[in-house]
């Protein structure tokens, strides 16, 4: 006796659409089945890939049950298979969800549909070669794909040429997808119950925005790091840019109004002003965020130390990176929208940013430094990632620190310019020092030195921050070294 034929059709449903219904009927009738099923896959699934694409519309699984469900009332022929949404017997992959409702109907024989666009990765699939030799697979011809050529350049599947079933294209249906209907609701147009059958669109209409807010930079990029691939930071640092420049360009006037950057080459003349007897070191157990607060209640000028790139004193901000001791700003501070108007003019992604650049004033060599006043820092922490601050924090001193001959000049420089625009208390951090050319402990040293022997007044306080797990190991450390 002849077996029954089901075809089945995996996917989101997010929604199920009226391409997702012509698909299954037309399947049926071009191998003669019985009945088609839809496969829903999980919402963990489809929250994943939601977020890949910033897109907060995931629907729950109980709504997508209940569309698809509405689709069977109105066609007895078409049911649902929601292994993957209660996990009953499979692991999730579409060769599992298959072979276990195999075991239940074996009786019937499967046609699993897949799109001419999915062909070249179908040699990935996990255990592709059961699948091909299981199940029969129903391809629709798509965006000019010549089907026989690429099934004859996989061995597998040329052996199993028998299993491979082939359709015309859908053209009445070919246009609608569920991301295209998405967004129509998104926006409020209601065309999208054109491309929905009468019961998935009534269940639609009730659905509320307001359940299903949208993908927050914050956790598209965390999750586009731990999940994203070999390409995902290119592609964040890529985001984070054009976020950025967004945030810049809404609040133009804010950071225009603030008084301009200084910028210094050296070396010029200077005679040092002492505003204390001595300045005192000091080594905390904090990081930046944490140090900052006090310490803008204690002094009236503050400043923070900017080991930056050498040619670059606005370091990488304009690629959305950082580089030296500006990628643990950018981490967790980040320099600034302010100093982002020193960026290099020529970068294509500069260009793009629209961002009111100041002319002839990018310091190339590597003696020069740049004094940012009002420093207003955003990006900061893991709760407030990419959100702007209203509040003004610190100033920075961008100065480099790669060039070891150079090295002495520059950290004179540095106490040069805090001292000329009167700061009282410089801020250094140890991961603005672990990339210098001469090391952590090296510059340390040197700091010390000569802060004690030529600059020893200008500043009424040093504080060295030790953001370190280990933190008491880490202070006792830089304490031996200062001392």
């Amino acid at each position: 006796m002849s077996k029954q034929k089901t075809v089945i059709l995996s996917g989101s449903f997010n929604p199920p659409t009226l391409a997702h219904i012509e698909l299954l009927l037309n399947s049926i009738k071009a191998v003669g089945a019985d009945k088609g099923l839809f496969l829903p896959c999980s919402h963990s699934y489809l929250k994943s890939k939601n977020t890949m694409h910033r897109d907060g519309l995931a629907l729950k699984d109980e709504v997508r049950l209940k569309m698809l469900s509405s689709i069977h009332e109105e066609y007895p022929q078409l049911d649902i298979i929601d292994y993957e949404i209660t996990g009953k017997g499979t692991s999730f992959s579409t060769y599992s969800s298959l072979s276990y409702y195999q075991n239940e109907h074996q009786d019937e024989e499967l046609f699993y549909i897949c799109g001419a666009d999915k062909l070249s990765s179908l040699p990935h699939w996990h255990k592709i070669e059961n699948f091909i030799k299981e199940f029969n697979i129903i391809i629709f011809r798509r965006d000019g794909t010549d089907i026989e050529k690429e099934i004859s350049k996989v061995p597998l599947f040329k052996e199993n040429r028998t299993h491979f079933y082939i359709t015309p294209s859908l053209e009445n249906v070919g246009h609608i997808s569920s991301t295209k209907i998405r967004n129509l609701f998104k926006n409020g147009d209601p065309k999208y119950l054109d491309y929905l059958s009468t019961g998935v669109g009534n269940i639609m209409k009730d659905i509320k925005l307001s359940d299903y807010p949208e993908v927050s930079m914050e956790e598209w990029v965390s999750f586009m790091l731990k999940h994203g691939g070999r390409l995902s930071k290119n592609k964040v640092s890529k985001a984070i840019f054009a976020d950025n420049s967004r945030i810049f360009l809404e609040n133009k006037q804010k950071f225009l109004s603030f008084e301009p950057a200084k910028y210094y080459a050296s070396p010029f003349d200077y005679s040092p002003k002492k505003i204390a007897p001595s300045t005192s070191i000091n080594v905390l157990n904090m990081n930046l965020d944490e140090a900052l607060k006090p310490f803008k209640e204690k002094y009236e000028h503050l400043a923070i130390f900017n080991n930056t790139h050498p040619a670059r004193v606005a370091g990488y901000y304009d690629e959305g990176k950082g580089s030296g001791y500006d990628t643990y700003l950018s981490l967790r501070s980040n320099l600034s929208l302010y100093l982002y108007q020193y960026a290099k003019p020529t970068l294509k992604r500069v260009k793009m940013s629209g961002v009111s650049l100041i002319k002839d004033v990018y310091p190339l060599n590597k003696g020069s430094g740049l004094y940012a006043k009002d420093v207003i820092f955003f990006r900061y922490g893991e709760n407030n990632d990419y959100r702007l601050r209203d509040e003004v924090l610190s100033d920075v001193i961008s100065i480099p620190l790669s060039d070891e001959s150079q090295i002495d000049n520059q950290i004179r420089l540095l106490y040069k310019v805090a001292s000329m625009n009167k700061v009282e208390c410089l801020i250094i951090d140890k991961e603005s020092l672990k990339r210098s050319a001469i090391g952590m402990n090296e510059a340390l040293k040197r700091f010390k030195t000569i802060l004690l022997e030529e600059f020893n007044g200008i500043l009424k306080e040093v504080v060295i921050l030790s953001n370190s797990a280990k933190k008491k190991e880490s202070k006792d450390q830089m304490i031996r070294l200062l001392s």
